[in-house]
C-alpha cells in the first residue's frame, strides 16, 4: 500500500508540473503574433545594399559589444535594417575549442533569414530523434521524432560545433560592407546622451571612444554592462559539465554508435547526472556533455581543465558504458551560471543587454543559443520600427521577449527536474515518457513554431 501511495503521489506531482507548463504554451500560442505558421523551407535570395543606403546607414551607426553567437547575430539582423554596425570582440581571435551545439528550427529559420544557414550545411548534422535513455540500461525511455522538422517547423533541426557557427555568422557579417569588426577591443564603460551613447574601448593601444545611435550589449554572462545596470550578476546554478569530444572512428560503446549511425541527439539519465552525446561534423565527431552537481570553480565559459576526469557518478552507468567514459581523461570542465530572466536588461535610454548577458540560462533545454539569436532579430526588428526615437524600442524588445523567455527557463527547469529523478519518482517518470510520447512531441511545438521575425 504504501509503495502504490508512492507512485501515485509522484505520478500527481508530474501532472502537477504538466499542467502548469502546458497553460503557459497554450496562452502563448494564442496571444503573440509570432507563432504563425511559417512559410516553408527555402534556400535565402542574395541581398544587396543600394549606394545610396550606405549614407543613410552612417546616420544610425549602432554599436555592439561582444562578437560571439548573440553579438554577430545581432550585427547581421541590424544590417538588414538599414543599420550601419561597428561590433568590438574582446577576443583577438576566434577560439576553435568548444562545445556542440543544437540548432533548433525557431533559430535555423532566424540564420537562414541572415544568410547564415548555407555556410553551415556542409559540417551540420540533420537530427532525425531525440532519445531518452535510461543511463543504467541504455535503453531509450523516449523517442522524439524530429526528422520531419522542415515539413513540422518549416526550418531544419541540426547540431553544429560552436566554432563552425561562429565562422558562419563571422564570415557572413565580414562580408557586408556596413558592419565592421574589431578585434582584441573590449567595451569596459558607456554613457547614454542626447545624441545616443558614447562607449569606452580598451585594446592593446590603449584607451579609446567610439559614439553611436545605440549600444547592444552582448558580452557574455560575465558581462560588463551588465555590471553598470546595479543588477545582481550570474549566479552558479550547482551544476557543473563536462565536456569531450571524440572521433567517431574510434571503438565506442553500442549506446554511443547507435547515435552516430542513426543521426541522433542522446541523453542518458541518471539520479542527479545526465550525459548528452550527439554527432557533429557530417558525423565525423561525437560531442560528449556530462552534466552533475559540483563545485564551481572557474569563471571562464570554457573553464579548461588539464585531465580532468568524470565525477564518480558516471561509473554507475550502464556498464560498457561506464567503463568507457571512466577510462577517457581530459576533460574539460565548467560551472553552469545563470541569471534570472525577471532582472534588468537595459539602462531604459540607449543599452539593451541580450542572450547570456541578459538572461543566461542552464543547458537543459538546449535553447541558450536560439534565444541569443531570436534577441538579436527582435532588437533590430524593434530598433528599425523606432528609428528616429531609439528609447521607444526599448519597452517595445521587452513586452516582446521577456515572456518568451520566462517560459523557455521554466521548461529549461522542468527538464532538469525529469532529468534528474530518482527513486520511484524516475519510476514514474519513464512510464509516463513510454506512455505519451506523442504528447511530448506536441510539447515541442510552442518552441519550435515560434517565429521571431512574424
Amino acid at each position: 500500500p504504501t509503495r502504490r501511495l508512492t507512485i501515485r503521489m509522484c505520478f500527481l506531482i508530474w501532472v502537477r508540473i504538466q499542467k502548469k507548463s502546458a497553460p503557459i504554451a497554450r496562452r502563448f500560442i494564442a496571444t503573440t503574433p509570432h507563432l504563425v505558421p511559417a512559410k516553408p523551407f527555402q534556400p535565402a535570395q542574395c541581398i544587396t545594399t543600394k549606394p545610396l543606403d550606405l549614407f543613410l546607414m552612417q546616420k544610425r551607426h549602432i554599436l555592439i559589444a561582444g562578437g560571439g553567437i548573440a553579438g554577430l547575430s545581432a550585427a547581421l539582423a541590424l544590417e538588414q535594417n538599414g543599420f550601419a554596425v561597428t561590433v568590438f570582440e574582446k577576443a583577438v581571435e576566434a577560439q576553435q575549442s568548444g562545445a556542440g551545439l543544437q540548432l533548433t528550427p525557431n533559430a535555423t529559420r532566424l540564420l537562414e533569414k541572415m544568410r547564415v544557414l548555407p555556410r553551415l550545411v556542409d559540417l551540420a548534422v540533420p537530427v532525425d530523434a531525440i532519445v531518452l535513455a535510461s543511463a543504467r540500461t541504455a535503453k531509450p525511455v523516449l523517442t522524439l521524432s524530429v526528422g520531419n522538422a522542415v515539413e513540422r517547423w518549416h526550418a531544419p533541426y541540426l547540431a553544429v560545433f560552436r566554432a563552425d557557427l561562429h565562422a558562419a555568422l563571422h564570415d557572413e557579417a565580414k562580408s557586408r560592407v556596413a558592419i565592421t569588426i574589431h578585434p582584441g577591443s573590449e567595451v569596459t564603460d558607456f554613457a547614454a546622451h542626447a545624441n545616443g551613447v558614447t562607449v569606452s574601448v580598451t585594446s592593446d593601444k590603449g584607451v579609446s571612444e567610439a559614439e553611436g545611435m545605440f549600444l547592444v550589449g552582448a558580452d557574455g554572462v560575465w558581462s560588463n554592462l551588465r555590471a553598470r545596470l546595479s543588477v545582481e550578476g550570474a549566479s552558479f546554478s550547482g551544476s557543473v559539465a563536462y565536456r569531450k569530444m571524440l572521433r567517431a572512428d574510434m571503438l565506442l560503446p553500442a549506446a554511443l554508435r547507435a547515435l552516430l549511425d542513426g543521426r541522433q541527439v542522446g541523453a542518458f539519465i541518471a539520479p542527479k547526472a545526465h550525459l548528452v552525446a550527439y554527432p557533429l561534423r557530417n558525423c565525423s565527431t561525437l560531442n560528449l556533455v556530462a552534466i552533475t552537481r559540483g563545485a564551481r570553480s572557474e569563471t571562464d565559459w570554457n573553464g579548461r581543465g588539464s585531465n580532468v576526469a568524470l565525477p564518480s557518478e558516471f561509473g554507475l552507468l550502464e556498464p560498457e558504458l561506464a567503463q568507457f567514459l571512466m577510462k577517457l581523461r581530459d576533460w574539460s570542465s565548467y560551472p553552469i551560471h545563470i541569471m534570472k530572466p525577471d532582472q534588468k536588461w537595459s539602462d531604459g535610454r540607449s543599452m539593451m543587454l541580450i542572450g547570456d548577458a541578459a538572461h543566461a540560462m542552464a543547458p537543459f533545454g538546449a535553447q541558450g543559443a536560439a534565444m541569443a539569436i531570436e534577441d538579436a532579430w527582435t532588437l533590430a526588428a524593434c530598433l528599425a520600427a523606432h528609428r528616429s526615437e531609439p528609447t521607444l524600442a526599448l519597452p517595445a524588445y521587452e513586452n516582446l521577449r521577456r515572456q518568451r523567455i520566462k517560459h523557455i527557463a521554466r521548461r529549461t527547469e522542468i527538464n532538469r527536474f525529469a532529468y534528474h529523478a530518482d527513486g520511484l519518482t524516475a519510476t514514474v517518470r519513464d512510464r509516463v515518457f513510454r506512455t505519451f510520447s506523442g504528447k511530448f512531441m506536441d510539447g515541442l511545438d510552442w518552441i519550435y513554431a515560434f517565429d521571431a521575425a512574424a
